[in-house]
């Protein structure tokens, strides 16, 4: 018998800030917050991540159900995970 394991993860982020984070040092922006949302506030993608993203998402999840975890920490697991899920 084959047990299938999902994971899901919801990332909530302004515009103004996702924008901040994907811009580029020189003020472009390679990937911009409508190309992949266009007007809806969620859209819901299912696809496999490659497997630095899995650790990562591990590690969010880790993060989450400890309860001395700074916001800091998150944050920086989630764009580190938004950089390996939009970028690569």
């Amino acid at each position: 018998m084959i047990l299938w394991t999902y994971l899901m993860l919801g990332i909530g982020i302004p515009v103004a800030t996702f924008h901040h984070y994907m811009e580029e040092s020189g003020g472009a922006r390679a990937v911009d917050f409508f190309q992949l949302l266009g007007h809806r506030s969620f859209q819901m993608f299912q696809e496999t991540t490659h497997p630095a993203a899995s650790v990562i998402l591990q590690r969010i999840i880790q993060l989450a159900q400890a309860h001395d975890t700074k916001n800091f920490e998150v944050e920086c697991s989630v764009c580190r995970f938004l950089i390996h899920s939009v970028c690569c």
